[in-house]
């Protein structure tokens, strides 16, 4: 609590008699019981932690969501519930973005997946006081093939894709063919022009083929009927290729690269094509987002069960309105966007068994990060899957 609202309570006891206090408190009280009807009737649980990861309050919802004992106040929340990286997840540090979003997976008291979403709650001295967490079961959505909206959106996405390619290819097979004529035509030019001229022909005609790649996996990424093709894949060769697809606008965007990762790192099994196109959307929203120019920082690191890849950007960040549809298709606040980056990138990490989370501070950047699981993590995943669903 405030110290400006300690004074002003001081304040005010210092006026009431004895009745006039305890009528007082008996209607806070009462205050604070239906607020904690209102927070128990809700399906979403919430969580008040303190800055050590503390519980401070926990609804109905969320008791029954984590299996927290009965003794649960007062507790660290990673003491109750294991197998999260609280410290990592959670914004304790001032150095933390503002708020989180993430998927997270918990085996007890049942196997769940909860969507999380946490702000920190700062006191007198700009630290986080305490932090709010929201957590969300969508279970559900892993549990379903698909939902009617989603079957309904990959469908709409093909028939967009089919336009696209049909708009698309002539007019690429002309440039090409016309950039070809130019070349042989450069040949004859006198010696001191030809050079330069024929560099300029080789420039069009490589970022040609890139826009004729780009377009290929776009459609491979989002057909339905495409069948995705697992096998061992290094992360960090997918990722320099995606770089190096993605370096001329890289270049005149005045964006800084930084990469870091272990060059031993283990190999995950994975689609090539679908992988690198989750990567050139994350880099593509990335480099849309500053338009100025700014740091980009990548980074992989194996964890006990995934290989964690963070896409860390220093541009605006997200408005705290616009994340709850942050993912969902044809949702976009960027003029000539799409909104359908975000989407492919969640439904490719899902069709992967991995999960996607994103932390976002106004004015400081955003971070997305992805988790690809480790092969053994994604055969007894598989192998769950075939026990819980018999044919």
């Amino acid at each position: 609590m405030k110290k400006e609202t300690l004074d002003r309570l001081q304040e005010r006891m210092g006026l009431m008699d004895a009745a006039g206090v305890q009528a007082w408190l008996l209607r806070l009280a009462r205050e604070k019981g239906q607020l904690e009807a209102v927070f128990d009737a809700i399906r979403e649980g919430i969580l008040l932690l303190n800055p050590n990861q503390e519980i401070e309050y926990a609804n109905r919802a969320a008791v029954q969501l984590l299996g927290l004992p009965a003794d649960h106040l007062g507790g660290r929340l990673g003491r109750f519930v294991r197998g999260v990286d609280w410290e990592g997840l959670l914004p304790v540090a001032s150095s933390n973005p503002g708020f989180v979003r993430s998927e997270i997976e918990i085996f007890y008291p049942d196997h769940r997946f909860l969507m999380l979403s946490a702000v920190p709650q700062a006191g007198d001295s700009g630290q986080p006081e305490r932090i709010a967490v929201v957590l969300h079961d969508v279970s559900d959505m892993h549990q379903r093939a698909a939902s009617d909206k989603e079957v309904e959106t990959v469908r709409m996405l093909t028939l967009l894709a089919a336009g696209l390619a049909h708009e698309l290819g002539n007019p690429l097979n002309s440039l090409s063919i016309h950039l070809q004529l130019l070349g042989r035509l450069a040949k004859r030019l006198p010696e001191n022009d030809a050079p330069e001229a024929q560099e300029l022909v080789e420039v069009c005609s490589g970022e040609i083929k890139r826009l004729d790649t780009l377009v290929r996996q776009f459609l491979g990424a989002i057909r339905s009927e495409h069948k995705t093709e697992f096998k061992p894949q290094i992360l960090q060769q997918l990722l320099r290729e995606s770089l190096e697809f993605m370096r001329t606008e890289i270049q005149q965007r005045d964006i800084q690269v930084e990469a870091s990762w272990r060059e031993e790192l283990p190999s995950i099994l994975g689609d090539a094509v679908q992988l690198k196109q989750a990567f050139f959307n994350l880099l593509k929203n990335a480099i849309q987002a500053m338009p100025q120019g700014g740091r980009l920082a990548i980074a992989c690191t194996a964890e006990e069960e995934f290989l964690r890849v963070d896409f860390t950007d220093s541009g605006s960040g997200i408005p705290l309105e616009n994340m709850g549809r942050l993912f969902e298709s044809f949702e976009t606040n960027r003029p000539g966007g799409t909104g359908l980056g975000l989407f492919i990138v969640e439904r490719i990490v899902r069709d992967h068994g991995g999960r996607l989370g994103v932390a976002t501070r106004e004015g400081e950047g955003t971070m997305f990060s992805l988790w690809l699981p480790l092969p053994d993590r994604q055969a007894r995943r598989i192998e769950m899957a075939t026990i819980e669903s018999p044919q």
